[in-house]
């Protein structure tokens, strides 16, 4: 069922881009996956680490600025939206992920997923007549550039495991679909995502096991991908202006500059409602209307607006606390899978080494992630509780692994 709830988004979207209906796939396998999560006598498992506990923590937050937030119909509704759909998949994780076999069987159902984004891109995908950038018209989830481009970036991130893995048909088909990601991402035109690209080849260099086949590959692959790369795309991608005032009020700025400088205002008024509403912020999903509220009190109107960066986005809407714990469920998503990885790198006969893989592919993609959310508002997105549980699960299943190896260690032999 967790397997199934994984896939059914795509599945939908699918058919609702061939058929124009949607069959609303993901009802069944949600509610059997609770139904299992529940009776499962491990419901609470996600709560023996400490990223379960700080991710129960923010939603504790969310629950108490409801009553105080500027609509409260709004937040309930984003609270059971993003509750019931999103926030709980990491337990649900954690409770039936409970062993390292299924750790393996649940990462290669990445190679499935990748395969129905790229096929959504390759048959629907549209460029925009306004600004030319790649986007799935008619996609529930991909319909904007910047949503398509994180989640080809998460995608293409998971499938680094399959590198570890033996196999060369599985290796081929994975290095394939990471070039199309890559390729569909230049498409998109998403400056944050690209960034976010480029740290995690950094990584994957500085900490792949081969380092020196890494370091002649992934560079070569990219710039052949950037070379392919229309030219109105590649301009967008690196027009970043240091003063875009200036350039727009001197008439030198295109539209990619405007939207720079857009998004840098959005970002500025982000945190001073964050300044000006610390504990609790404006209410869950409440920035776009508060703003409203406050510019028609000035007689002013403006177009639908977003903080365009997921930190800021839980800050000034959820308070400083909650972005306290979101921070720290990230920053644990990364330790975790960083400190797996390192540590089963150094026990390549003891332990197989798909879930050393797992771990590096958790690693990366939580990086890339970090980085990419800075430029988008995802913060009550699927992306990071799906992270998060994969790598809360694969630190329990690891465990008694790790303790193993550490009383075996020539150290523990000699202390004890």
């Amino acid at each position: 069922m967790l397997c199934l709830y994984s896939i059914a988004p795509f599945l939908n979207d699918l058919a609702g881009l061939v058929f124009h209906v949607s069959p609303r796939l993901t009802l069944v396998p949600m509610a059997l996956l609770f139904f299992f999560t529940a009776f499962s006598g491990q419901a609470g498992r996600a709560l023996q680490t400490s990223l379960g506990r700080w991710w129960l923590a923010m939603f504790l937050i969310m629950v108490v600025a409801t009553p105080f937030s500027f609509w409260r119909g709004g937040s309930v509704a984003l609270l059971q939206d993003f509750g019931i759909k999103r926030y709980v998949s990491l337990f649900c994780i954690c409770a039936v992920q409970a062993s390292l076999v299924q750790c393996i069987r649940y990462a290669y159902l990445s190679i499935l997923s990748a395969a129905l984004i790229l096929f959504m891109c390759f048959r629907y995908g549209t460029i925009s007549d306004s600004d030319g950038r790649f986007f799935v018209d008619g996609s529930l989830f991909f319909d904007n550039s910047n949503d398509l481009a994180i989640g080809l970036l998460a995608a293409a991130t998971g499938l680094l495991f399959v590198f570890f893995a033996r196999g060369v048909l599985l290796k081929i088909i994975a290095t394939s679909e990471i070039g199309l990601c890559l390729f569909y991402i230049l498409r998109t035109g998403s400056r944050g995502t690209f960034l976010a690209v480029l740290v995690c080849v950094a990584f994957a260099m500085a900490f792949a096991k081969k380092k020196l086949l890494v370091m002649l590959i992934v560079p070569t692959v990219l710039v052949s991908l950037i070379a392919l790369a229309p030219s109105k795309t590649l301009q967008r991608l690196v027009s970043i202006v240091a003063d875009p005032e200036t350039a727009v009020a001197a008439g030198e700025a295109g539209g990619d500059v405007e939207s720079q400088l857009q998004r840098q205002d959005l970002v500025k008024l982000s945190v001073k409602l964050t300044l000006t509403h610390p504990l609790l912020g404006v209410g869950p999903g409440m920035f776009d209307d508060f703003v409203q509220q406050n510019a028609k009190q000035s007689g002013k109107h403006l177009a639908s607006l977003n903080t365009h960066n997921s930190y800021t986005q839980i800050s000034s809407e959820c308070g400083i606390p909650a972005l306290i714990c979101y921070l720290a469920t990230l920053i644990l998503t990364i330790k975790y899978n960083y400190r797996v990885y390192k540590s089963l790198v150094k026990l390549p006969r003891q332990v197989d080494s798909r879930i050393t893989g797992i771990a590096f592919s958790g690693f990366i993609g939580a990086i890339g992630f970090a980085v990419a959310s800075t430029f988008h508002h995802i913060g009550y997105g699927a992306v990071l509780p799906w992270m998060a549980g994969q790598a809360a699960a694969l630190w329990l299943a690891t465990q008694p692994i790790l303790a193993g190896a550490s009383t075996s260690s020539p150290q523990a032999s000699r202390t004890t």
